[in-house]
């Protein structure tokens, strides 16, 4: 998470960005050209807060799979 007050915010987004409201998705780019998607967690006078982290993050996942084909190892073939 990343805070910013309303003014630092506004300077980075630009005044298009005047219906801030918590769970609003906010695309933002680095000085590199890195592009990040947030979503404003906290929002209020003095601070706005945004969460960079991925939607899963945090979340327990589950997967199922299913074994296709077992082989012996090939001698010499060191993947370390």
């Amino acid at each position: 998470q990343v805070e910013f007050t309303e003014t630092e915010f506004m300077d980075l987004v630009g005044d298009e960005m005047e219906d801030l409201e918590i769970g609003a998705f906010i695309p933002m780019e680095d000085d590199e050209g890195n592009q990040y998607d947030g979503i404003i967690t906290e929002y209020n006078d003095d601070r706005i807060v945004i969460d960079f982290n991925h939607p899963l993050a945090g979340e327990t996942l589950y997967f199922s799979g299913k074994v296709i084909d077992v082989r012996d190892s090939e001698k010499g073939d060191d993947k370390n």
